[in-house]
């Protein structure tokens, strides 16, 4: 991306050689065909050591040479002049695909030529979106797209029925943006509640990684693993699983990078930031005596998920008991009305060892809509007690 977004903005220093927007397609075919060809000689490194890695690359190629010209102000160049902007996206497609069949990774059995097309396409598409954010340049510009992507799976006898051009979304995170009191689950960060960020669609895989969603924080990035999967709806949960313990009352940015991209090679619109604050620290003197008492109680909805058939919440709670060998019981109600058990899955997240005392984890899934003021009450060994309500509206 660096070498071709690049080379696009160094043709602003050829306009005193007589460079006009008409010869810009023709250049940047130059540029596409180049840089394609120069992944020959990554063949068999660490950066393309199988076919199933070339679409991305491909993507790039086109999606960072046409976004390039974004910058450019070349004599009579207009970016929102469809006209100019469709020959730039199908010269730097033709320049892309010419260089293919000349790879020996292209007779990997990895290699797929449908999806390389495609990624080709929709890189230079998801560029000029970039540029412009008219949906008619838009339509013009796809157009444009299908046409050299039509030449380039006839000459090579691949059939394209229709290019999809739809961006994955980005559905939620967990945090929120601006969360505060963000809880650290256990005394490994996060082991069952990590970061999660959920996408509409099923993504290429080789565009997730630990460049594409980072989280940071008072040291830096925060080191750690990620963990993809699909969802019945085809929707796709990320979720990050960091190495070290997160600091207590500390600000982390989660930072998810427009490079990723679905089946398709579509990216994301934008790069997003998600800023949140972790949990307190809890400190107080021991009392064998003291009742447990709740510290914290949240609720986050749920859209279909393997133990949701319908909308539904899942209830968070901790609390602390002075008595470590003591045994809680949990009773949720709504609106004062005890819930019967097949009407919830309730279970505890964590158990942590603080000091002298248990730090204690517990989650409530309700299987149906509610609405109206949730109740979890604590009853320990010696029958003492804490209570904390909290409202849910649906809507």
């Amino acid at each position: 991306e660096g070498v071709t977004s690049g080379a696009t903005s160094a043709i602003n220093n050829l306009q005193s050689a007589g460079l006009d927007q008409n010869s810009l397609p023709v250049m940047m075919k130059s540029i596409s065909t180049s840089a394609s060809k120069g992944l020959r000689k990554l063949e068999n490194t660490k950066m393309l050591d199988n076919a199933s890695k070339l679409p991305g690359l491909m993507n790039s190629i086109t999606s960072s040479t046409v976004k390039g010209a974004k910058d450019l102000t070349v004599q009579g160049f207009d970016p929102q002049d469809s006209s100019i902007l469709g020959s730039i996206i199908k010269e730097v497609i033709s320049g892309a695909t010419e260089s293919i069949e000349e790879m020996t990774l292209a007779n990997d059995s990895q290699f797929d030529l449908k999806k390389t097309l495609s990624q080709i396409a929709t890189g230079a598409i998801s560029g000029a979106k970039k540029i412009s954010s008219n949906n008619a340049i838009n339509e013009e510009i796809k157009t444009k797209a299908l046409e050299a992507l039509e030449a380039a799976a006839e000459a090579n006898s691949v059939v394209i029925d229709d290019l999809d051009t739809t961006p994955p979304v980005l559905i939620s995170t967990i945090p929120e943006d601006a969360a505060s009191n963000f809880f650290i689950k256990g005394l490994d960060a996060w082991t069952e509640n990590p970061v999660t960020v959920k996408f509409s669609e099923e993504l290429d895989q080789l565009s997730v990684s630990l460049r594409s969603i980072e989280v940071r924080g008072p040291k830096g990035k925060v080191p750690g693993t990620l963990e993809i999967s699909k969802s019945e709806d085809n929707s796709t949960w990320v979720k990050f699983y960091p190495k070290e313990n997160l600091e207590y009352n500390s600000s982390y940015v989660l930072k998810i990078m427009e490079t990723i991209r679905d089946l398709s090679g579509n990216r994301l619109e934008e790069e997003r930031t998600i800023n949140f604050v972790t949990e307190y620290p809890i400190v107080f003197i021991p009392n064998l005596n003291s009742p447990p008492f709740i510290t914290h109680m949240f609720a986050t909805r749920l859209d279909e998920d393997q133990d949701c058939k319908q909308r539904c919440f899942i209830i968070e709670a901790r609390f602390i008991d002075t008595d470590k060998a003591s045994e809680m019981r949990r009773v949720w109600s709504v609106d004062n009305q005890t819930i019967d058990s097949s009407d919830i899955i309730d279970f505890v997240i964590s158990n942590t060892q603080q000091g002298d005392f248990k730090t204690e984890l517990t989650s409530a899934v309700f299987l149906h809509d509610i609405e109206g003021n949730i109740s979890l009450e604590v009853i320990d060994s010696d029958n003492l007690t804490d209570q904390r309500d909290l409202a849910i509206n649906k809507n």
